[in-house]
């Protein structure tokens, strides 16, 4: 295993003349330049202790919970085509799937409550997954009453996850009082969109989804998120698709997802890594101008201004269960067609995966690649499930990720460093306090309001009342 340096130097992009000195152990920061860059590491921390002390004081450790993912896949049928998708990849797989029986359902619920009753300290999302979810609507219905009517239903936040074609005033009524958090994918205008999300049997999706989301704004305005997918058919537009997004729906949040590859190693919207980016950073800059939350964005925000690991690893890697349609049991929905990385239901015992299916090494804390990376300190890892198919192994690092939070490392930097420079002139040794981290996400919001459902370590469940309950 690579030794983690006890420190690292960062040269300002647009700035080749700042140095940004970073030590590991506390990830406090000062910048140099000229004859001060010259300074070993370790002598220049060391003769700017009290300055660093005062200025970027420890902040209070985190007192992150702990949370356990919980995939419902409620069918495996789509009624869309989408060219990238990475879970259903085939037409005869979305038009031939099934809908999870209640059985299943139940005794996944019941795996549920086993983890919640054994560690108190344990809170749950549930995130109904599919295929097109919207399309076991009967099952949904039901799973939300059995969900709310639980004794435990203040530790289970809910997700659904949905192309929005079939949702209407009813539905979203329905997923508002179940307080059910709802992600509509969608990849930006309406060319954008419908050039790799059509409707299965061909067509435009973009006018169902909006009526979708519509019915979304009218019931829960604000309340609601976006999903949407990064690749060749919208990274250099991206900024002009956020825009759109943003003012036409005001969602909560947006997601920018990084595209997957498909199972046999392909992906019809992949391209280049430096690309990808460079249009993520595009993003960023225009989300913190513009005010707009991006989901990936404020959780490497969160890490950067209070000094501490960003630990938002994807799920998998950390405490998830997938349950299909049928029946199989496993930690990643891009993978629950292989029975290499699931298994049925009847062999979860004790509600934990057999050994063979735990993914907890394959985060950045054990990836030789990532320990001499400075951007480690802001990375949430890799996809273990992209390197599979395109290495055959869980474990390594992609390029078009590495690209995308090195370039972010370098950008919050230099944010950084104007901040202080602002306020104390050019000198050949800067030292940022606190305010200037606070200056670094400009207009970007970095919180949620306390009855905000978003997924793992980015909000607690919702507080709101629920159906019954007092406020």
């Amino acid at each position: 295993m690579t030794a983690v340096p006890d420190h690292h130097r960062v040269t300002l992009a647009r700035r080749p003349e700042i140095t940004a000195h970073l030590r590991t152990a506390d990830r406090r920061v000062l910048f140099t330049q000229g004859d001060a860059t010259l300074i070993p590491d370790a002598a220049l921390f060391d003769r700017h202790h009290d300055l660093l002390e005062h200025a970027q004081a420890a902040s209070a450790a985190s007192t992150g919970k702990r949370t356990l993912t919980l995939y419902m896949v409620l069918t495996d049928r789509c009624n869309l085509g989408c060219r990238y998708c990475d879970v259903l990849g085939r037409p005869d797989q979305r038009r031939a799937g099934v809908i999870m029986p209640w059985s299943i359902a139940e005794r996944a619920v019941e795996i549920l409550l086993s983890r919640l009753r054994a560690e108190p300290e344990l809170e749950a999302q549930v995130t109904f997954f599919g295929g097109e979810p919207l399309l076991a609507w009967g099952l949904l219905e039901r799973l939300c009453r059995l969900l709310e009517g639980l004794p435990e239903r203040r530790r289970i936040s809910r997700m659904l996850v949905t192309n929005g074609t079939l949702l209407d005033d009813a539905k979203s009524a329905f997923l508002l009082a179940h307080r059910v958090y709802v992600v509509v994918s969608l990849d930006g205008r309406p060319q954008v969109n419908d050039g790799v999300r059509a409707l299965l049997g061909g067509g435009a999706s973009f006018p169902a989804v909006d009526r979708g989301a519509a019915s979304l704004d009218r019931v829960m305005p604000g309340r609601w998120g976006i999903s949407c997918t990064v690749g060749s058919h919208n990274a250099a537009t991206l900024q002009d698709e956020l825009r759109w997004l943003q003012q036409r729906y005001h969602p909560l949040c947006i997601g920018l997802n990084i595209y997957h590859y498909q199972r046999d190693g392909g992906c019809g919207i992949a391209m280049d890594d430096d690309a990808m980016g460079a249009a993520m950073l595009e993003a960023f800059r225009t989300a913190r101008r513009e005010g707009i939350s991006i989901y990936q964005f404020i959780g490497i925000l969160k890490g950067f201004l209070r000094r501490e690991r960003n630990l938002d690893y994807c799920p998998a890697c950390v405490d998830k269960l997938l349950f299909s349609p049928a029946g199989r049991v496993g930690r990643c929905e891009t993978l629950m067609f292989d029975e290499r990385f699931s298994v049925p239901i009847e062999q979860v015992r004790d509600h934990h995966l057999p050994a063979h299916l735990d993914w907890t090494a394959h985060t950045p804390e054990h990836e030789p690649a990532c320990q001499a990376c400075p951007a480690r300190w802001i990375c949430p890892g890799s996809c273990a499930y992209d390197q599979w198919v395109t290495t055959g192994a869980l474990h390594g690092v992609q390029g078009r990720r590495c690209a995308f939070h090195r370039g972010m490392l370098v950008e919050m930097l230099e944010l950084l460093h104007q901040a202080c420079e602002d306020e104390h002139g050019p000198a050949p040794v800067l030292v940022p306090a606190q305010h200037h981290f606070d200056a670094v996400p400009g207009a970007m919001p970095t919180s949620f309001p306390a009855d905000t459902i978003w997924i793992v370590s980015m909000a607690s469940a919702s507080q709101a009342p629920a159906p019954g309950d007092s406020p």
